[in-house]
């Protein structure tokens, strides 16, 4: 095998390597792509929770006070 075959048969195997590389990243993309929208989910999921627990807090607080249980 001459040099130059040589140096064409590692050329395209840096190619191929590139392009396996190439589609790696890609699906790693998606991969993270999709977990940052499942961390916005959680992340409005717990909002909501947050908002229903100040809420129930809320509507507690105004029956201690109606029922005179309110500590100050």
């Amino acid at each position: 095998m001459s040099n130059d075959s040589l140096i064409i048969e590692i050329l395209k195997r840096i190619q191929h390597e590139g392009a396996e590389t190439r589609r790696a990243v890609a699906s790693l993309d998606v991969r993270m792509a999709a977990m940052d929208d499942y961390r916005r989910g959680v992340l409005t999921a717990l909002g909501g929770i947050h908002a229903d627990i100040a809420g129930l807090n809320a509507r507690v607080e105004r029956i201690e006070r109606r029922l005179d249980l309110a500590d100050a």
